[in-house]
């Protein structure tokens, strides 16, 4: 789907990740955990669409399937309004059919068909839409309430960018840089969920991202040809707070070690992406003894 900028409605053309209105929502409705009943295959879609969302990409397990729970089925008549411009925001919406109009000051800017999400910048941001939706076919949308919305995606994003910044600045060879250029480090940092004895980086391999661990432990471990045989030893634990896989972003080199989870956890994972690079560069002298990866 291509977006034009001046017409976007929705975050999705956003190139970095937003930061939310931290303004108190004056909305009335209080947060109250529901369930709307799904079939398996409404759920299995629901599933889908939203893990290309990048709203829900913070999310843990738990919350996703709250978010799950909470969306609620809307079958559209043809010319039905969704949303109308400078009217305040209600529901955050996915399309799972249908084509959907998008009017700023009574002219089409833009058509979604048969895909995409609309409706999450008036509730980020505590304002008004921007933009008018109405269905230009027949078709189905799931909806999420504001409060819902807010409760879940919101304060859940806001809460884990505390928590990346305090993570952060606890890291040695981050502590030279400005508060500023910490929140944009943080602000490429992504949540990723790894199960018990997952691999995470390859010895060997070229690195991709460097990994702050938020929850759990992830072992290190070195291949070595003893006897004409490879024997895999493990040489460090990494727990809550420490990082590893920064050297190989930095030095361009391969993995000096295989990382792997040894209990469930979630790890911040930063990607790499030319602001983080010319981040970390400058810091190469600082590297510690212990960071192998």
């Amino acid at each position: 789907m291509r977006l034009r900028p001046r017409a976007c409605v929705s975050a999705a053309c956003r190139p970095r990740r937003p930061r939310f209105s931290r303004q108190a929502d004056r909305s009335t409705a209080k947060y109250v955990r529901k369930v709307v009943p799904k079939s398996a295959s409404e759920r299995a879609f629901l599933a889908r669409a939203v893990s290309g969302i990048f709203l829900f990409a913070d999310l843990h397990a738990t919350l996703l399937n709250d978010v799950l729970d909470a969306m609620e089925k809307k079958v559209v008549a043809d010319g039905e309004r969704l949303m109308a411009q400078g009217a305040k925001g209600d529901n955050f919406y996915v399309i799972e059919s249908g084509k959907y109009r998008v009017l700023k000051d009574g002219k089409q800017v833009f058509e979604y068909s048969g895909a995409g999400f609309f409706g999450e910048l008036a509730l980020m941001y505590n304002t008004s839409r921007s933009a008018t939706v109405e269905a230009a076919s027949a078709g189905v949308v799931w909806a999420l309430d504001r409060a819902t919305f807010r409760h879940l995606v919101t304060s859940a994003q806001e809460q884990r960018a505390k928590v990346s910044q305090e993570s952060l600045a606890k890291v040695v060879i981050l502590q030279s840089l400005s508060v500023a250029d910490r929140r944009r480090l943080g602000d490429a940092l992504v949540a990723r969920e790894y199960t018990d004895g997952e691999v995470v980086i390859v010895q060997g391999a070229y690195g991709g991202n460097m990994f702050l661990i938020e929850e759990g432990k992830a072992v290190a471990c070195q291949d070595a040809t003893v006897g004409g045989k490879v024997v895999r030893k493990e040489v460090f634990t990494h727990n809550a707070g420490d990082y590893f896989g920064e050297r190989a972003l930095i030095t361009d080199e391969p993995r000096a070690a295989t990382g792997a989870s040894r209990v469930q956890r979630i790890a911040r994972r930063a990607p790499v992406l030319a602001p983080l690079s010319s981040l970390l560069s400058p810091l190469s002298s600082l590297l510690s003894p212990l960071s192998s990866l």
